[in-house]
């Protein structure tokens, strides 16, 4: 009996399980070989989470029917490439934060395995039109109105009611009047578009997007055009502005119309005049362009055949041409075809970035806000604009953001702030969803200009308390990002930003 329970303990012994649990002689370790990653490539919408696993190919006992056994493994430590576009957690779930490709890596005993995931945006599922700023109000006869188009995608974020924001559109728009004998759609393509009356009656305007299938995505809104006499031009907007030797600015004048509706006045009905040619020209669309230092006045007059209710039938405004040397030649413009997005790091609850929208708007009164707590170490936000597909910007141009102060807090052009800006801000620039390299964390370094009342070629003027932070390039990009992080003391915690602009773009003073 006892010679039995020997063999039965040796027998035990010769089965005993590895720590992999594998069956393994009392000499034998299994061998980590290699690590496989699945899925091997996730293609995962932006704001959407994606399980990894991993698994690993290990030796076995001589005499074994396979060289090599594939087993799940535990207690892998997981990490993603690039924490700016997705985030891992210790059990292989990623989290994504931009768009862009990353690579998800599982390490375990030295060894490491790899698999892809591309971050791409939802599906446009909705397109709605609104006139800009939104109006249901009837259009005016001979007069004219902005509309923009807006889509919902899978992955729009939603209110606190769980319906969808609507956001900027990322691919191409085309617009569409049904009835162009009552109103006209100028320019036909772009993210916005202005409506011109040409005759009473209803019509709709519609606007249209492809989704990934390519299948448009219609939306639409019924204009109504009604008589409407002028009773005077109220105003040329903006009424003070800025433009440098050899660019433009664009006016408009505004009217009050017999309907009780302030609106935009069309061209045809007026005539642009400039004081002081010799200083600005200004064409019959109200485009001025600035020939020598100095200052002028723009002035929009009815044409002597339009009826008019008062014999206020004029409005001016102030333009001041300026040297020719650039603060910032090119911003980048939602209807142009740019995009944006915006990212918090995975550390960072409290992070968030309000109205990301504003900074392609073209309207510079309009911006985004960054708001990273003081004193949270490894907290940032950041904002990307992403040029118009296949206009890539050439090596050399700057690269950079209008910023500027919230209300209330330290002014951000004193001495202390500039320190501030200049040590919690990272200019950044990308092509094809890569980073360049040129950057003012590494090689490039962030030039600070004060904006003053300097306008950005054609748009109104920039207030004193707004910055232009830009980098040195050495490559071509087609994206530029702004990092804000946080550091234990600072001087505010959050940030104005109101344009992404590119270009020959001036030193600091």
């Amino acid at each position: 009996m006892i010679k039995r329970q020997w063999w039965l303990l040796w027998a035990a012994v010769l089965v005993t399980g590895c720590g992999d649990g594998g069956i393994q002689s009392p000499d034998f370790t299994p061998v980590l070989q290699s690590i496989s990653v699945a899925p091997a490539t996730a293609d995962v919408e932006l704001g959407q989470t994606q399980q990894f696993t991993a698994s690993g190919t290990f030796t076995t006992p001589p005499g074994s029917a396979s060289a090599t056994v594939v087993r799940p493994l535990s207690n892998v430590a997981w990490s993603v490439s690039d924490t700016q576009r997705a985030t891992i957690d210790e059990n292989g779930l990623a989290t994504t934060l931009a768009l862009g490709t990353v690579t998800v890596s599982a390490q375990k005993d030295g060894v490491e395995g790899q698999a892809t995931l591309n971050i791409v945006t939802g599906d446009l599922v909705e397109v709605r039109v609104t006139a800009n700023p939104e109006t249901t109000d009837p259009l005016p006869l001979n007069g004219s109105r902005e509309y923009i188009a807006r889509g919902i995608y899978t992955n729009s974020p939603r209110d606190d009611n769980g319906d969808p924001i609507p956001g900027p559109i990322n691919g191409p728009v085309s617009w569409t009047s049904s009835n162009t004998g009552v109103a006209t759609v100028t320019p036909p393509t772009g993210a916005k578009t202005t409506v011109k009356a040409q005759s009473t009656g209803t019509t709709t305007i519609s606007a249209s997007s492809p989704n990934k299938a390519g299948t448009p995505v219609t939306g639409s809104v019924d204009v109504e055009v009604e008589q409407a006499l002028i009773n005077g031009v109220v105003a040329v907007v903006p009424a003070d502005a800025t433009v440098k030797v050899g660019n433009t600015q664009s006016f408009v004048a505004n009217a009050e119309f017999s309907n009780g509706t302030t609106g935009q006045v069309s061209n045809d009905q007026l005539d642009w005049t400039s004081a002081a040619p010799a200083t600005a020209t200004v064409n019959v669309d109200g485009v001025a362009t600035g020939v020598a230092v100095g200052s002028t006045v723009i002035t929009a007059t009815l044409k002597a055949g339009v009826p008019s209710n008062t014999a206020n039938r004029s409005a001016s405004a102030d333009l001041e041409v300026t040297n020719p040397g650039t603060d910032c030649s090119r911003p980048l413009n939602g209807a142009d075809g740019a995009t944006v997005s915006s990212a918090t790091s995975a550390l960072c609850v409290l992070c968030n970035v309000d109205d990301e929208s504003n900074v392609i708007d073209a309207n510079p009164d309009n911006f985004a806000k960054i708001n990273v707590p003081v004193g949270l170490l490894l907290a940032d936000a950041s904002i990307r604009v992403k040029a118009p597909p296949g206009d890539p910007i050439q090596a050399g141009e700057r690269a950079g953001f209008i910023l500027g102060r919230p209300s209330g807090t330290l002014n951000p052009l004193g001495p202390v702030a500039t320190l501030e800006l200049l040590s919690s801000l990272d200019v950044r620039t990308y092509l094809g969803g890569t980073l360049t390299g040129d950057t003012s964390g590494t090689s490039n370094s962030l030039t600070l200009s004060l904006l003053g009342t300097t306008a950005i070629d054609g748009a109104p003027s920039y207030d004193d308390d707004q910055v232009l932070v830009s980098i040195a390039t050495t490559k071509p990009y087609d994206a530029i990002e702004l990092v804000f992080t946080s550091g234990i003391v600072s001087a505010f915690a959050e940030t104005n930003v109101y344009s992404a602009v590119c270009g020959e773009l001036a030193p600091a003073p």
